[in-house]
């Protein structure tokens, strides 16, 4: 990962915002108003209120009080298959065999370091690829 998305990467895990709330990708002269979120290759993008994944590239983020007119909220109960700490990823599978990639936003990363590989657990958010609560089962 380059040096610069790192910085991204960081900047979405540290960006002090609201439960579920979203956040504002500015890149160039454009501004998107979204979430920060985990794809199945691991990667970490931004969904925007239409649901299109971006590369975050040389962007930054930042607290917004804009907010998406629709979502795809997400309630999905699973076992733990990868957690990304540093990061703030977190993999489950699902009772169907789905393996279902997170970000996990603040304050709900804190839960991670509870976690291990095995553990039931339940994830919230406000679209996929995004988790605002994640419990232990």
């Amino acid at each position: 990962m380059s040096g610069l998305r790192c910085a991204v990467v960081i900047a979405a895990l540290t960006l002090p915002t609201t439960v579920g709330a979203e956040a504002l990708l500015v890149k160039g002269m454009g501004r998107l108003v979204g979430w920060p979120v985990a794809t199945a290759d691991g990667q970490i993008r931004f969904r925007d209120c239409g649901g299109t994944l971006r590369d975050m590239g040389d962007g930054r983020l930042t607290r917004t009080d804009k907010r998406c007119g629709q979502r795809q909220p997400v309630a999905l109960s699973g076992v733990v298959a990868g957690i990304d700490r540093a990061r703030s990823l977190l993999v489950i599978e699902t009772d169907d065999g789905q393996r279902r990639p997170f970000l996990v936003a603040r304050p709900a990363a804190g839960a991670l370091a509870d976690l291990s590989v095995g553990r039931r657990v339940q994830v919230e958010g406000p679209v996929p690829g995004h988790a605002s609560r994640v419990t232990a089962q």
